[in-house]
């Protein structure tokens, strides 16, 4: 088959998620769109309402080689949500290109401390056709989990993160999803693989962000608040090797900087790989014994991890 360039810029917006804002009431929305698109705005109101808000943000072109199948990557935070109502929404530059209408239910007042999460890991898949089993995984857990306030994944959204047919192959099947529940995703080893910087995990999930030194995986963390808990999302998959050691060290160092300023009750930490495994010999290269000190110093209360466990409780000092 022949395709011919007509010229036409497809604007149209794709591969939307939303993500928990810092703070409980707030929420952040990315997509992806022909770098030819310049404005990112969001328009939303409370299902019913007749006037629509609208919010405008930023965006950046990047890829993973530079100059091929670049995109515009957008981002926008709405915060002040009226707790658990139904909102729709619509994303987009605010004129031609825009999606089609979508919907989410608001995060509910901090004052409720109950939530409900559907936790999953490493659905990494290549084709339509796999992740289709992710699909069916997910479609279950909602029938005994409805209408879940979050959704967590440790991570290994693809087989190969470099591989923009694999995202676009995530997001044809579970679109839908990641446009209504807000979902936090942890890198995985698969998103780094062939993308050593996480660009394309970044491009698509509009992370809160972490202090490190390291702005290339800093975009990759960040932590959120909801009910009596705050959650940290760590990136334990970092490179180059040799460095990896010292990059640990600076994120375990936000995560404590973070934990402090948080008086939640319960301290919830996200990785792809879990820190009690042999993953933490690769994370400080013989210092284990100083590391897991700094960990239960931060008196962790739950890790949810992916590689070799799913969740592991850590020991309160």
């Amino acid at each position: 088959m022949l395709n011919i360039d007509d010229g036409k810029v497809k604007g149209e917006p794709d591969q939307i998620t939303i993500t928990p804002d810092t703070k409980q009431g707030g929420l952040r929305f990315s997509w992806l769109t022909d770098p030819a698109v310049t404005k990112t705005v969001i328009q939303y109101k409370v299902k019913g309402a007749s006037k629509w808000e609208s919010k405008s943000g930023t965006s950046y072109v990047e890829s993973v080689t530079a100059g091929y199948k670049e995109k515009a990557a957008h981002r926008v935070e709405i915060t002040g949500l009226t707790p658990s109502a139904e909102y729709v929404y619509r994303v987009g530059d605010g004129g031609s290109f825009m999606s089609e209408e979508k919907s989410f239910t608001a995060p509910k007042s901090a004052a409720d401390k109950s939530f409900k999460v559907i936790f999953y890991s490493d659905p990494q898949s290549e084709s339509v056709e796999n992740y289709m089993s992710f699909k069916d995984s997910i479609d279950q857990a909602l029938k005994i989990c409805p209408n879940p306030d979050l959704m967590i994944s440790a991570g290994d959204t693809t087989q190969n993160g470099y591989k923009s047919t694999e995202w676009e192959a995530c997001f044809e099947v579970m679109g839908d999803y990641y446009a209504k529940y807000p979902t936090v995703t942890v890198a995985g080893n698969h998103e780094m693989k062939g993308d050593w910087n996480f660009v394309s995990f970044a491009q698509r999930f509009n992370m809160s962000g972490a202090k490190t030194g390291y702005p290339q995986f800093d975009r990759t963390m960040g932590y959120f608040e909801y009910g009596d808990a705050i959650f940290v999302i760590l990136n334990g998959e970092v490179t180059p090797a040799d460095q990896k050691a010292e990059i640990m060290k600076k994120e375990l160092q936000w995560c404590k900087s973070v934990l402090d300023a948080s008086d939640k009750k319960w301290r919830i930490v996200m990785t792809h790989a879990g820190p009690y495994t042999s993953t933490m010999i690769r994370w400080t290269y013989g210092t284990t014994t100083s590391t897991t000190a700094s960990i239960r110093s931060m008196q962790w209360a739950l890790t949810c991890s992916s590689t070799a466990t799913t969740t592991s409780t850590s020991v309160l000092p």
